[in-house]
């Protein structure tokens, strides 16, 4: 005896299990990230760098300031409509970023769904970092790091919601 399957059925059933694999992906993604926030360890060579350096184009207010409006933006659960020119022109230049043409592109690339920035968040763990504070914000992305690690579950909390 065979079965009859309707297109409806077959649909859903398709659905659930494209929504499953979604789950099983963002899960292994989650633990990933975990892995690394507990793995974590500054991945520059060169002296210690602490607090903010200015450069020629950015004082170390600006730096701080910068850091803690992303901060926030990653606390409000990175949000593409939350995502700044100002967080757009800066993370172009860090972590190993392009520019992905335009702001609305690298939002759509990183932050547009919670595996995206789940991924964003893994990436900005692990990518080591380049460049003298004098000259560039690697100061910043240390420090990033560092709180990333620091605060891993409460971040992916946020991300995933």
């Amino acid at each position: 005896m065979t079965t009859k399957i309707t297109p409806e059925a077959a649909r859903a059933a398709f659905a659930k299990a494209a929504a499953d694999l979604q789950d099983a992906e963002l899960a292994l993604e989650l633990a990933q990230a975990r892995e690394a926030a507990a793995d974590y360890r500054p991945r520059r060579t060169g002296p210690p760098i602490t607090g903010y350096t200015a450069t020629q184009w950015a004082t170390a207010e600006d730096k701080e300031r910068w850091f803690l409006s992303f901060w926030k933006f990653l606390l409000a659960g990175a949000k593409p409509e939350r995502f700044s020119d100002a967080h757009y022109k800066r993370l172009t230049c860090m972590f190993g970023h392009i520019a992905h043409y335009d702001k609305a592109g690298f939002s759509a690339e990183w932050f547009s769904t919670p595996r995206r920035r789940v991924n964003w968040v893994l990436l900005a763990l692990t990518h080591p970092l380049y460049g003298s504070p004098e000259w560039t914000w690697v100061d910043v992305e240390l420090k990033l790091q560092a709180s990333l690690a620091a605060n891993i579950e409460a971040i992916l909390a946020a991300l995933t919601r």
